[in-house]
């Protein structure tokens, strides 16, 4: 039955979910740091409606997990084997 349908299909789904801003900062947070260049801090508060914690930021900048370049945030290379923890600090507010 699945071959048949499968045939039957071009694999494409029309269906389209929306995706709300506050979500999309969540996808931006967990994807983007884990890119080198990091997040944009300007746009992730643009979609989630609020800033980041500077708190949050300036311990795990201190701890040596996170960099700051102007307006954008990375792991660091001793941040990225805790990046899970990063990110779950970077999340709470």
């Amino acid at each position: 039955a699945w071959l048949e349908a499968a045939e039957r299909e071009t694999g494409l789904s029309t269906r389209r979910a929306v995706v709300l801003p506050q979500e999309q900062a969540v996808e931006m947070l967990l994807m983007g740091m884990r890119l080198r260049e990091g997040i944009d801090l300007d746009r992730h508060a643009l979609l989630a409606g609020r800033r980041l914690s500077e708190d949050a930021i300036g311990t795990l900048a201190g701890m040596g997990f996170v960099a700051r370049d102007g307006a954008r945030l990375r792991a660091t290379d001793a941040g990225r084997p805790v990046l899970n923890a990063v990110i779950e600090s970077l999340s709470k507010q």
